[in-house]
């Protein structure tokens, strides 16, 4: 938001004007953005709610391309380091080599990974490997996601939402995506 940005660019600069400092410009405007940056997303760091039933389930969301595979991944490691017997599930039927990619990635962590790659109803996918996935303490859901929001998925998705009651949704979205964040966030 263009507001946003004026206020924080307004409050950096009275900041940078009035703190007397002996370190290099460059390092104070970095500090001072960064500073403000986590005073404005929070200082408090989110964990999953690990003490939830079992198995905990977290569907990631997005468009095509903002991340979600490998993110996915890396959350996979850092909660199997932690000790969480953790599973991923690829319900992205669309994107040709969804389901190599989430393999490929959880062969390199090491983290068990369900995927078929000949079915194209992500709904059916959930419901062959349901079962064999209670066994973990994480379920990591990878969807399907477009080059714009559309009505046939967000129609996968509320199905998917609907069947598989995810304990929590993680939206994934780009860095650079700018104003269209807020869209896809609603």
């Amino acid at each position: 938001n263009p507001e946003l940005i004026g206020k924080l660019s307004d409050k950096i600069r009275r900041t940078a004007l009035d703190e007397k400092t002996k370190v290099d410009r460059k390092d104070q405007l970095i500090a001072l953005i960064h500073d403000e940056i986590v005073n404005l997303i929070g200082k408090e760091k989110k964990d999953l709610p690990t003490g939830m039933a079992k198995p905990l389930k977290v569907m990631f969301l997005g468009l095509y391309g903002s991340g979600k595979t490998t993110t996915i991944a890396k959350m996979a490691m850092y909660y199997s380091k932690r000790g969480f017997k953790t599973a991923l599930i690829g319900l992205d039927v669309h994107r040709p080599a969804a389901p190599e990619q989430l393999e490929q990635l959880a062969q390199k962590a090491k983290i068990p990974v369900f995927i078929n790659k000949t079915e194209k109803s992500a709904l059916k996918i959930w419901k062959e490997f349901e079962g064999k996935l209670q066994k973990y303490d994480l379920i990591l859901i990878d969807t399907a996601g477009r080059d714009v929001l559309e009505k046939e998925l967000i129609q996968e998705l509320e199905e998917l939402n609907s069947t598989i009651k995810p304990s929590q949704k993680i939206l994934v979205i780009p860095a650079d995506i700018g104003q269209t964040a807020k869209k896809q966030a609603s």
